[in-house]
């Protein structure tokens, strides 16, 4: 699964618009957006605050850090 496919699963398991997505993670909109149209993928420490949120939340990331080249 590509990171844009994963956020994107996570995003919308949380029943959340990418603006309240980015609200709960502490980044902006544009960022998300970014993330779900694979035009970005975040640094490791943003990684972790996702998978930190999947956790709280009970829902699967299916993400490993260096799938995608």
């Amino acid at each position: 699964m590509t990171f844009s496919e994963a956020v994107r699963s996570v995003r919308r398991q949380s029943n959340l618009s990418q603006q309240a997505f980015a609200d709960k993670l502490g980044v902006s909109f544009s960022t998300v957006n970014r993330w779900e149209n694979g035009r970005h993928i975040p640094n490791r420490m943003t990684i972790n605050t996702i998978k930190a949120f999947c956790c709280e939340n009970k829902i699967e990331f299916n993400y490993h850090i260096g799938e995608e080249k």
